[in-house]
């Protein structure tokens, strides 16, 4: 079956800018050291300032008060989820 990744030599990587490098041992193997690419990062910041932009827009209307009400609703709500 066709992998989306490319192999160099003991790391792979995929096409959206992460790559995988493999340790010796067989057990380390099944937990490969994860880290960005240069162009994966850059995508990271790319979306990381359109989220912030979005954000921004889309809470503009809100005050510090009502936006740290829905933080603290959201806080609650994912201890509740986490005990499910």
């Amino acid at each position: 079956m066709p992998s989306s990744t490319g192999r160099v030599g003991r790391e792979a990587r995929s096409p959206s800018g992460i790559s995988a490098a493999r340790r010796g041992s067989a057990a380390a193997a099944r937990s490969p050291q994860v880290a960005l690419t240069a162009g994966g990062r850059e995508r990271h910041d790319e979306r990381q300032a359109l989220l912030q932009q979005a954000l921004d827009t889309a809470l503009a209307d809100y005050d510090a008060a009502a936006l740290d009400s829905a933080a603290e609703v959201l806080r609650r709500l994912s201890v509740i989820y986490d005990r499910l």
